[in-house]
């Protein structure tokens, strides 16, 4: 298959600080969306994360997108962004519902056209994405949120104290973190 998958861990293993609240298990499904080769590819699959095996087939993105960014509350996944080689970054919001396979339906727009997303985090309550690229030549210091349980587009929460594309994302259900990127 495809390399480049963007990766989803429900319920996986997360270093926890020993003071902090016991980290809640969001189910066993693990879900991989968007690839490229040389094109963006629709592909969904996901994984039993308890046991090992090859993953199956989950259903399709309403369009093939590479390097967008994605969050969960553990029952919806979201995803922003991205590019699919014949336009340089997007707006558009996708998801889909963890526990039924099927394919991604249209949720809303991020508040800016972006790519290189690694860099999402969630609760259960909030989706955002922060910081990417315009795919053109200028990381972003944008940072939108949603309500993941409706759908919607994205509105602004603020800034990042830099530009920053390609950057890792992650959160505590009470605070996001970015990591790492490119100016």
């Amino acid at each position: 298959m495809a390399f480049g998958y963007q990766v989803l861990g429900f319920g996986s293993g997360v270093a926890v600080d020993a003071t902090a609240p016991e980290v809640a298990w969001l189910g066993d499904r693990g879900v991989y969306c968007g690839a490229a080769t040389n094109q963006a590819i629709d592909v969904i699959e996901y994984i039993k994360i308890s046991s090992a095996g090859n993953s199956t087939d989950f259903g399709n993105m309403t369009a093939g997108r590479y390097a967008g960014g994605a969050c969960s509350n553990g029952t919806r996944l979201v995803y922003g962004g991205g590019f699919d080689y014949s336009v340089v970054s997007y707006n558009v919001i996708q998801y889909l519902t963890i526990a039924n396979t099927g394919n991604m339906s249209d949720f809303g727009d991020l508040t800016v056209s972006r790519t290189y997303l690694g860099s999402a985090a969630a609760n259960a309550t909030i989706g955002m994405w922060m910081g990417g690229h315009d795919g053109v030549s200028s990381s972003l210091n944008t940072v939108d949120k949603v309500n993941i349980a409706s759908t919607g587009n994205a509105t602004d929460f603020g800034d990042l104290s830099a530009a920053r594309a390609l950057c890792a994302g992650t959160g505590n259900g009470t605070r996001a973190i970015i990591m790492g990127g490119q100016a």
